[in-house]
C-alpha cells in the first residue's frame, strides 16, 4: 500500500509538473503583463490628471494676473497700412476668382486666362479656351484644371499654358 500511494504521488506531482510547464508559464506572464499594463495605465492616467491639473492653475494664474495688470496691452491693435506695390491694365473683364501660387497670378474671365509674374506684373502667357470657364483647380507645381461649361475638363501646364 506504501509503494502505491507513493506511485499516486508521484504521478499527480509529474500531472501537475506538465500543466504548469504547459499551461502555468504563460499564465503567469499574461497575470504579470497585464499587472504592468495596469499600473501603466494607472500612471497615464496619474499624469494626465496632473496635467490638466496644471493646465487649470496656469489659466487661473494667467486670469489673476490679467485682472490685476489690465493696463498691460499684450495684443496692440496692428496699425496696416496698405501700399500698392503694381497695377495694370487687363485687356478682358475678370469673372472667376482670381488663383495665385508662390510666383503667378491666374486670372481667369469668360473663355480667356491669363497668367501675370507677381514681382513685375509682365502677362507671362494667355489663352483663349474654346468654352467659358465653370470652375478652376491649381493641381501640382506644374498643372491647373479647367473645367467648362460645355462640360469639358481641360489640363493645362502653369508655366506656358
Amino acid at each position: 500500500m506504501n509503494k502505491k500511494l507513493m506511485a499516486l504521488i508521484l504521478l499527480i506531482i509529474i500531472i501537475l509538473s506538465l500543466l504548469y510547464v504547459y499551461k502555468g508559464e504563460n499564465w503567469l506572464s499574461e497575470i504579470r503583463s497585464r499587472k504592468q499594463q495596469e499600473n501603466k495605465e494607472y500612471l497615464l492616467n496619474e499624469l494626465i490628471e496632473n496635467l490638466l491639473d496644471i493646465q487649470n492653475r496656469s489659466e487661473e494664474i494667467i486670469s489673476e494676473f490679467l485682472k490685476t495688470h489690465y493696463e498691460l496691452d499684450f495684443f496692440p491693435d496692428p496699425e496696416l497700412q496698405i501700399v500698392v506695390n503694381w497695377e495694370t491694365q487687363l485687356p478682358f473683364p475678370i469673372t472667376s476668382k482670381p488663383i495665385f501660387d508662390h510666383k503667378n497670378i491666374y486670372l481667369f474671365g469668360g473663355k480667356k486666362i491669363i497668367v501675370l509674374d507677381k514681382k513685375t506684373h509682365d502677362i507671362l502667357w494667355s489663352r483663349t479656351l474654346p468654352s467659358s470657364i465653370s470652375a478652376i483647380e491649381l493641381t501640382d507645381a506644374n498643372r491647373i484644371l479647367i473645367f467648362l461649361k460645355s462640360d469639358k475638363l481641360i489640363n493645362i501646364n502653369r508655366n506656358n499654358g
